[in-house]
């Protein structure tokens, strides 16, 4: 039996793998993967060996291992599980060898489960319904597959029910009825769909008037006749029949006519304040006067008020003894400014006069305005600021103006305090012009500045032809003084500012006109060059456009004007007086004699106003419904023609456009955000820069200045 054991045992040794610290190997070398089952096997036959060892020689030392360390996770790239153990005592002389330390087996399939069916669906448009379930474990190592998640199955079409239409709702604000009505069973299956129109809509049934039988009281008509008209019962509705078209409807009384009481007109509007009062006036007349025992007009046909501002101390009349000097003059509270009267041979275009039916208001009184420097170095910077404002050019015209509503506008009224507004406005912090002495020149003469002729008053043929007669109480003298005025304001500033560091003369509109014609006048009178004084002129919004059988000297031709702007060459003056005289011509000889002075012109693309004057000079007024106006591009186009040519003959001229029909820059609330074409900066920027620009080197692009 022994020796049957032993036999077993050598058969077992030698067919069993080796076992090794690596696992088991074949009897070839190669490593062996083993399974559960296979472990069995090994464990008895180590256990063979254990027998074997106990008859190695004595002090020996056999192999000791630690148990096995639990299953590892399914590595998926090799689909195997493994698990280790480690050598506790190394083996010593012939004891036993350490047995396997890796033990490596397949990974167990994970099969696909799925949930239990959902509840059918409705049936949907194609005509099915469908349930699905959901995959509750997705499938791992070679599991079985996931069965599919959704059924489909047949249903039957369904058509969709609407419900009957409502009523009819009448909505008295729009007039119109309106019935509605809706789904109330959906279409499925790709049954029949339900109708779009939901709504309908229809006008109102109309409803006629209805009238009792009974009259109300006598009442009196507007001819002052007495009626009696039919009470109603059932005022007419949506076009239905109106009670004045139902006979029987008013009945005449047999005596009598109403009384008529008196009425007035409107009073007129407010005059312009007196300056020497502190009042203003309104006046009315009597539209209608009593009759039939009615009631006469009771109260007055004047009024008067005080003036609410400038206040009396905001104003100064200058006489023999009292020149009004800037250091003397008494600021309004309002707005810092001071109005002055300089009298002498100034005035305004129309006498005092306050039209009775229309309120048309005139003052002969003429008057300009200083707003003194806050600045602690008064003095030091002065404008000359013109207001704009429009102009006549002939008899006709400036007739016409006078006639109707263009006489109420800047061209023959000044502006009182010209409301602070624009670059006048002191209260806006970010003003360029806060810290400047500035002397506000006002428009009344409708001339351009340079005015002095008279127009007789007579009556416009076309007044008449353009149908309004309202207008002909306003026949009226009218007194193209402008140039007396300007001159009277530019020598009280010169008095005032003799050695300014530097001085702008500017305007918008007419006065951006004025301001270029008077340029070499105002250089000369504060001898800029000689004083080293900075000039600049900044003309705000009118470049001077004019048909070719219309040139510019046409205007000042006909207010006499010629000889009186200073700069223009004898031969200029001649062609002047013949109205032969062109914008270029002018302006390039006034531009040439004021070498010194840096110009600044700012215009819109297609200013509105300037392209009406310009179609007002080919038509004359009865083309006054200015329909057949130069395109912008046109006009843009002539403009960029004339400061083309000004910027030949001097580096010191740069022109800037603004996108638009705007018209007057200087003049509107911030002013100086204005954006410019062709270039990032606003007109503050450039205004900015131009008034510290020192050198005459040319200025072909927007970052030169």
């Amino acid at each position: 039996m022994a020796r049957l054991t032993m036999l077993v045992t050598a058969l077992v040794v030698f067919m069993a793998p080796e076992v090794s610290g690596r696992g088991l190997r074949s009897q070839n070398g190669q490593e062996l993967t083993t399974t559960p089952s296979l472990g069995v096997f090994v464990d008895a036959l180590e256990a063979v060996n254990e027998q074997r060892a106990n008859k190695r020689v004595s002090g020996s030392v056999d192999c000791e291992v630690s148990a096995w360390e639990e299953w590892s996770t399914c590595d998926e790239s090799s689909m195997t599980q493994t698990r280790k153990r480690t050598v506790e005592t190394a083996p010593q002389g012939s004891g036993s060898p350490c047995p396997r330390l890796v033990q490596t087996i397949p990974c167990k399939p994970v099969h696909c489960a799925v949930s239990a069916w959902g509840e059918w669906s409705a049936c949907l448009d194609p005509g099915y319904k469908i349930r699905r379930r959901t995959v509750v474990r997705e499938p791992k190592y070679g599991g079985t597959e996931c069965p599919h998640v959704e059924a489909r199955r047949k249903c039957h079409p369904k058509d969709c029910f609407m419900s009957d239409w409502s009523h009819w709702v009448c909505d008295e604000a729009t007039a119109t009825k309106r019935r509605t009505r809706h789904v109330t069973k959906p279409a499925q299956a790709g049954g029949e769909p339900c109708p779009k129109v939901e709504e309908e809509t229809e006008p109102c049934d109309p409803i006629d008037c209805e009238l009792d039988d009974a009259f109300g009281p006598p009442t009196c008509d507007s001819n002052g006749l007495q009626k009696r008209y039919r009470l109603i019962r059932t005022k007419p509705k949506f076009n239905g029949m109106e009670c004045d078209t139902i006979p029987g409807y008013e009945q005449q009384e047999k005596d009598g006519k109403c009384p008529v009481d008196c009425k007035f007109t409107e009073w007129s509007k407010w005059s312009n304040c007196d300056p020497l009062t502190g009042k203003k006036k309104q006046t009315r007349t009597v539209k209608a006067p009593e009759q039939y025992d009615g009631k006469p007009c009771d109260g007055g046909r004047e009024r008067e008020e005080s003036c609410p501002s400038p206040p009396r101390d905001s104003f100064c009349v200058v006489t023999p003894e009292n020149e009004c000097p800037v250091d003397k003059l008494l600021p309004s509270t309002q707005d810092g400014s001071t109005l002055i009267y300089p009298g002498g041979k100034t005035r305004c275009a129309f006498d005092d006069y306050t039209d009775p039916v229309t309120g048309f208001t005139s003052s002969a009184a003429y008057f300009f305005q200083v707003f003194p420097t806050r600045n602690s170095q008064p003095k030091k910077k002065l404008m000359l600021y013109l207001q704009g404002g429009g102009a006549c050019s002939g008899d006709d015209m400036c007739a016409f103006a006078v006639q109707c509503s263009m006489g109420e506008g800047s061209m023959f009224i000044p502006s009182p305090l010209a409301f602070s507004k624009g670059l006048l406005n002191r209260s806006d912090e970010n003003n360029l012009f806060n810290d400047w002495d500035i002397v506000h020149v006002p428009y009344c003469t409708g001339d351009i500045y340079v005015g002095k002729h008279e127009t007789e008053a007579y009556v416009p043929f076309f007044a008449l032809f353009l149908g309004q007669p309202q207008c002909l109480n306003r026949n009226m003298k009218a007194h193209h003084n402008g140039y007396e005025n300007t001159l009277a304001v530019f020598k009280w500033a010169l008095a005032n500012y003799p050695e300014p560091e530097q001085l702008v003369l500017s305007g918008y509109s007419a006065g951006s006109l004025g301001a270029q014609l008077h340029s070499k006048t105002v250089a000369d009178m504060w001898k800029v060059e000689e004083k080293k004084i900075k000039y600049d002129v900044i003309a705000d919004s009118y470049a001077g456009v004019a048909p070719d059988i219309y040139p510019f000297s046409v205007l000042l031709q006909y207010f006499e004007a010629c000889d009186f702007i200073s700069g223009l060459s004898s031969d200029l003056v001649t062609k002047c007086k013949q109205a032969k005289a062109t914008t270029v011509e002018v302006m390039s000889d006034l531009i040439q004699k004021t070498s010194s002075a840096d110009w600044l012109f700012v215009n819109s693309k297609g200013d509105i106003w300037q392209r009406i004057f310009y179609q007002l000079s080919l038509d004359g007024i009865l083309g006054f419904q200015f329909a057949n106006l130069p395109t912008e591009s046109d006009f843009f186009g002539r403009m960029t023609q004339i400061f083309d040519a000004y910027k030949s003959i001097s580096s010191r001229v740069s022109a800037y456009f603004v996108e638009g029909e705007h018209h007057d820059f200087l003049d509107i609330y911030q002013w100086y955000n204005t954006p410019l074409m062709g270039t990032d900066k606003t007109l503050g920027e450039i205004i900015s820069t131009f008034l510290l620009r020192s050198d005459a080197a040319p200025c072909d692009t927007p970052d030169c200045l």
